[in-house]
């Protein structure tokens, strides 16, 4: 029997954002669940050096969704991948990194870091 895979779920109502993170999984047990939530496969690498993952996708029915998978509970990596999620919802709010926009970039990644942890 294959173990289940429970993905931590954060719904941002600001940018109104669904983020899935999955950790201490294998990298292709992830990518048969990302298939299974998003209805498609995931084009990736298998390679078994890499420690994370993010991906978004924009889903018919349940609207932006981005999944964040690491090898490992670990801080590092969960956080490294957990910026690219914050950067690629806040961008694609139009709002860019900038010196006038870094706080918010900090707030949205402490969220998301402190719903994993």
């Amino acid at each position: 029997m294959s173990k289940i895979i429970k993905p931590v779920h954060i719904y941002n109502k600001t940018y109104q954002w669904n983020y899935y993170v999955y950790y201490g999984v294998a990298l292709s047990k992830y990518l048969e669940h990302f298939e299974i939530q998003a209805g498609f496969a995931e084009e990736t690498k298998t390679d078994s050096q890499i420690a994370g993952r993010c991906c978004t996708i924009e889903h018919l029915t349940d609207g932006v969704m981005t999944f964040i998978w690491s090898k490992e509970k670990d801080l590092p990596i969960l956080t490294h991948e957990c910026f690219h999620a914050v950067s690629m919802t806040l961008n694609s709010r139009g709002i860019p990194f900038t010196d006038s926009t870094e706080e918010a970039y900090a707030y949205l990644l402490s969220m998301l870091i402190r719903e994993v942890v």
